[in-house]
């Protein structure tokens, strides 16, 4: 029997943790503190949703 091709391969994480690095970026961000809160939750739903959607 031949063995499992075991390459290694690209980090199936990539884009997610990609993704939430520039979302805390814009979360920390000075323009993101004058967002209203109403803003500031929509903003969290909107990306929140597109991360969990790069999950693997």
């Amino acid at each position: 029997m031949e063995p499992y091709d075991t390459a290694s391969t690209a980090d199936p994480f990539a884009a997610s943790t990609s993704f939430f690095s520039t979302l805390v970026d814009l979360l920390t961000a000075p323009e993101s503190g004058r967002l209203a809160h109403h803003d500031l939750e929509e903003l969290l739903n909107v990306q929140g949703r597109l991360l969990l959607r790069l999950a693997p």
